[in-house]
């Protein structure tokens, strides 16, 4: 399913799509939080227009705004785990305390 919404971008790029781990003993017993973003960083494709540049925008943007996990339940399969929405990049959250301060809880409620 990943491969093939990858492919609907029209992006001829090696991506991690490609990689296939297996779930083992150990992810079983592992809390998994993530941290998803919502928002595509804008400023990584004005920053230089090439066009490896406008891909991974796109791939960036294919994540944030059309699944809800970055497809970790096709990973994970029936291993639930929790998604913590975002409402930024991944990289302007580093700068927002409150979004740092979400981040520190969440993990506090798994240690």
């Amino acid at each position: 399913m990943l491969e093939t919404n990858i492919q609907l971008l029209n992006i001829d790029i090696n991506m991690d799509y490609k990689y296939l781990p297996s779930l083992n003993s150990k992810m079983l017993e592992t809390n998994i939080v993530l941290f998803k973003a919502l928002k595509a960083d804008i400023n990584f494709t004005l920053a230089n227009h090439n066009n490896l540049k406008r891909n991974m925008y796109k791939i960036f943007k294919y994540y944030a705004k059309k699944t809800h996990s970055n497809h970790l339940e096709d990973l994970l399969e029936s291993k639930k785990f929790t998604v913590v929405a975002m409402p930024c990049n991944h990289s302007s959250c580093m700068d927002n305390n409150s979004q740092l301060t979400k981040i520190c809880n969440e993990i506090r409620k798994h240690v």
